[in-house]
């Protein structure tokens, strides 16, 4: 797996604006807690999991 950053963040998420879902590429599925998620598979810091939702909301 690759290490998580904000810059990658397009390239391991894709957020389908017309439903509203963040689908993982690296898992093939819609995630339901990006913040649960994030900390899970990324290990992703909390500062690194607020930057990233803010992406996507």
């Amino acid at each position: 797996p690759q290490q998580l950053t904000l810059s990658n963040s397009n390239n391991v998420f894709c957020f389908l604006k017309g439903f509203s879902v963040i689908i993982c590429k690296q898992h093939c599925i819609a995630v339901v807690s990006l913040n649960a998620h994030l900390r899970k598979y990324y290990a992703a810091s909390a500062a690194l999991q607020r930057q990233i939702l803010e992406c996507f909301t």
